[in-house]
């Protein structure tokens, strides 16, 4: 990644944290494209999802279809840079007098 600025600094503490049901899961691979394109070429199959469903309520047995079962997290980062003012005494004045405001 090409950073433009010299004095750039990255924070690696953001992650973005998920959980899942059982039924949020299943919910997700019916929405797939494919999986839609499958049933409606093939209405007469039965439904593989249902079948992975069942097979998997046999076997982790959760308390509910709506417990959450699966956890997931996506690490992210932030990356802060600030681009270099020929006089940097002018930009800290600058910048005091901006009062902050809620938008």
């Amino acid at each position: 990644m090409k950073l433009y600025f010299d004095d750039t600094v990255r924070d690696d503490s953001f992650k973005i944290e998920y959980n899942f049901s059982v039924n949020e899961i299943f919910g997700l691979l019916r929405s797939a494209p494919q999986y839609c394109y499958y049933k409606e070429d093939h209405p007469e199959h039965p439904d593989d999802v249902d079948i992975a469903l069942e097979k998997l309520t046999e076997i982790y047995k959760p308390n509910s279809r709506d417990e959450k079962v699966a956890r997931g997290w996506t690490p992210i980062f932030l990356l802060l840079g600030r681009k270099p003012s020929s006089d940097s005494q002018i930009g800290r004045q600058e910048a005091k007098m901006i009062e902050p405001r809620l938008l």
